[in-house]
């Protein structure tokens, strides 16, 4: 149980990397924030590795590591495919942040998919690369255990 709230506390990592980012953002030039996307992919794959867990599946570990950002994606979509807008509130603001922090590598590997004004994919991309970042990391944790 103290492991599986260590990897949920992982999980909101990303939102208050997005408040941060957001209030840099005005100040920064364009490679900046191809800087912090790679930083922030990194991070997340070493924190996932550091809190690795030896005796639990990799899939299952990954999946706890992701909770927190399979539901923000739930939510994304919801507000861009159903609503057509975001939410106005703070939950609609988090939302966005969650997902700003990789947004723009992610937005990168699916821009010719991506029509323009609809960010889901790039929120569908960046949820996918977390997850296998922290199963590759969870899977090089149990390896190098052998």
């Amino acid at each position: 149980m103290k492991q599986k709230l260590k990897w949920l506390a992982l999980s909101i990592l990303p939102l208050i990397l997005g408040c941060i980012y957001s209030m840099c953002i005005e100040s920064m030039t364009v490679s900046m924030y191809w800087v912090i996307n790679i930083v922030f992919f990194a991070l997340w794959m070493l924190l996932s590795y550091l809190l690795a867990d030896k005796t639990t599946p990799p899939k299952v570990q990954a999946s706890w590591m992701c909770r927190i950002t399979f539901v923000a994606l739930v939510l994304i979509l919801y507000q861009e495919l159903l609503q057509g807008h975001y939410w106005s509130g703070y939950l609609g603001v988090a939302t966005q942040y969650y997902f700003l922090p990789g947004l723009t590598l992610s937005a990168g590997a699916v821009g010719a998919l991506l029509p323009i004004g609809a960010m889901w994919l790039a929120c569908i991309a960046e949820a996918a690369a977390m997850f296998f970042l922290s199963l590759l990391a969870a899977r090089l944790k149990v390896k190098r255990s052998v």
